[in-house]
């Protein structure tokens, strides 16, 4: 129902719509380790980190009585991934020097038992990419620990899995933001997005534009750079370009259909890249294909709010779609 003339929004959905999510939080409340490990494997590599991701999201923060070791790796990779989750709700989405003590604490304990619990997992199952795409984020939260990246991105290289949460968080490393620069970062995005096993690989090249220049505004501190990337985006030759990753995108995406989450992070990061050149004619796809299921990053860097679906709602509207409602 509707009062004064405005449409209630609906909820935010931070399992993303993943329909596992559910039955797998009562299975995490029961215990149930090998159904929830069935669960797991059942599921495409992206689709599993997505999973994790939710249970992270919606289960209680202050109510960890989980194992600290697991024989079955995918026992293994759900509890650590569950703290890793945890360890970023802890940690807020601000810069560095916007986090509490107390937050950064809790993000270090929750990472310092996750971490080796995903070593050993890794080297019982070394081809599981959502055990790299989850050490990964660990290990970028723990510190610049180029040994374990170097261990972690060789495995991915061998492993038969493709997995977009592997990718992104392998780029998020070396971002200049966290232990990286912006050479090593589009080192890693120009060769995923060039060799795409689909159109989210493509996405990962938008990505490492919006972290471009979200480094040059808001991390760099430097006023030269912050000029020249605003001249960057004035100049209407980069609004072409971004046309043409676009154009990339949806050739691709022709050739090679997305599964649920690989479309949640493919069309989330194409319409962050695509509201930051302004090209909002361009964007307008990628809303429409989001649907309800808003990402905080990249598109919270654009605006964001207590309720993501009001926001959501904002960039809807800009585009010509109709509101979202309850």
């Amino acid at each position: 129902m509707a009062f004064f003339g405005t449409a209630r929004l609906p909820a935010y959905d931070r399992a993303q719509g993943n329909p596992h999510v559910a039955p797998g939080l009562r299975l995490l409340a029961e215990k149930n380790w090998a159904a929830l490990a069935e669960l797991y494997r059942a599921q495409s590599p992206s689709d599993r980190f997505h999973f994790i991701q939710g249970l992270g999201e919606l289960t209680d923060l202050l109510g960890d009585d989980l194992p600290t070791e697991a024989d079955d790796p995918a026992v293994a990779a759900i509890i650590a991934g569950i703290r890793v989750g945890w360890a970023w709700r802890h940690r807020g989405g601000g810069r560095g020097s916007e986090v509490s003590a107390s937050g950064g604490e809790n993000m270090e304990r929750c990472l310092l038992v996750a971490a080796p619990m995903l070593e050993t997992a890794g080297d019982v199952a070394p081809q599981d990419s959502t055990i790299i795409a989850l050490h990964l984020r660990a290990e970028m939260g723990l510190g610049s620990n180029y040994e374990a990246l170097t261990k972690l991105t060789a495995r991915l290289s061998r492993s038969p899995e493709a997995n977009i949460y592997a990718v992104q968080s392998h780029m998020n490393f070396i971002a200049p933001k966290w232990h990286g620069s912006l050479e090593q970062m589009w080192a890693a995005a120009n060769t995923y997005a060039s060799q795409p096993h689909n159109a989210a690989w493509v996405s990962i090249a938008a990505r490492a534009h919006v972290e471009e220049w979200l480094y040059s505004y808001s991390f760099g501190d430097d006023p030269n750079r912050q000029h020249q990337y605003g001249v960057k985006l004035a100049d209407p030759a980069f609004r072409a370009f971004a046309g043409q990753i676009d154009k990339l995108f949806w050739e691709t995406h022709a050739k090679a259909p997305l599964v649920g989450s690989e479309a949640i992070v493919a069309h989330n990061n194409m319409a962050g890249f695509l509201v930051m050149v302004r090209a909002i004619d361009l964007s307008r796809a990628h809303f429409e294909a989001i649907g309800p299921y808003i990402t905080e990053q990249p598109l919270a860097y654009f605006g964001w709010s207590e309720n993501p679906m009001q926001v959501l709602n904002e960039w809807r509207k800009r585009v010509g779609l109709s509101p979202l409602k309850a």
